[in-house]
């Protein structure tokens, strides 16, 4: 497997991982628990990177993976306004809200995959200038700096389920404290109506 094969692989993994994070916590919304434990790993060819691979080279990576961030952390920002906007929407049902929280969740899909793929061929475009005898080192060393970011990713996507599906909670509570209010205030208006008659 080349270089470039293992970095696509290794986005595509990055990809699913960021995917399944936000599906399990759209549909599983209060079973919320950290996602870096699920985080994939990536399996490295050349185990000494850091003796290879010049300083220069690492740091152009990591700057590679800065901009790639700022991008996700922008994505994951907006799904937060999202979510704040939608909960301070009056007069939404439960089926208006987790309507509009699975589309920001796939929304952020759509943002994520797009950026990670954007930073996967910038790192690719730039390891593909580096010497022949380096790449493989590169490589290994921007899938390693890959599982830590999804790792500190996956637990921001968290957080902001984490956070809107205990607001969601509180909600259902209060929808349900309400219907049964309404419920049995109509009872005891027909109670009252019935000794009427």
């Amino acid at each position: 497997m080349t270089w470039q094969q293992r970095l696509l692989g290794q986005a595509r993994a990055f990809t699913q991982a960021l995917e399944n994070t936000v599906t399990r916590v759209t549909e599983e919304p209060t079973g919320v628990y950290l996602a870096a434990s699920a985080a994939p790993t990536y399996t490295s060819n050349t185990t000494a990177y850091t003796d290879t691979l010049p300083d220069k080279a690492r740091q152009d990576l990591k700057g590679i993976w800065r901009v790639g961030l700022y991008d996700q952390k922008a994505a994951i920002e907006k799904l937060s306004k999202t979510f704040r906007d939608v909960l301070q929407t009056p007069g939404r049902t439960k089926a208006e809200l987790k309507n509009a929280i699975r589309e920001a969740a796939l929304a952020l899909k759509a943002e994520s995959t797009k950026s990670i793929d954007q930073t996967t061929d910038k790192a690719i475009e730039y390891i593909e200038k580096l010497p022949e005898d380096q790449r493989d080192a590169a490589a290994d060393y921007w899938g390693s700096l890959s599982d830590r970011v999804l790792g500190f990713l996956s637990l921001a996507v968290e957080a902001v389920f984490s956070g809107g599906s205990q607001i969601i909670e509180l909600f259902n509570k209060i929808w349900d404290v309400d219907t049964r209010m309404e419920k049995e205030v109509q009872r005891a208006y027909e109670a009252a109506l019935w000794l009427l008659d």
